[in-house]
């Protein structure tokens, strides 16, 4: 997807990604996405919220450091 050169959206289900790019890259509202998706605005903010949540998780490093105190 080219709107997000940065993001690997491979981690993101088909439709947490269709959410993604009308939200962001086509700038829709939550109602113009879920009329277009034929979901429900609640629907919509579930992927939303679920997607951010996996991108978060898949930038964060996977290693954890101890700080010596």
């Amino acid at each position: 997807m080219d709107a997000f050169p940065n993001i690997d959206l491979s981690v993101l289900t088909d439709r947490q990604r269709e959410v993604i790019d009308m939200l962001y890259a086509c700038r829709c509202s939550e109602r113009a996405v879920a009329g277009l998706l034929g979901i429900s605005r609640r629907a919509v903010r579930s992927h939303h919220h679920r997607a951010l949540d996996r991108l978060a998780e898949s930038l964060s490093p996977t290693a954890h450091y101890k700080v010596d105190a």
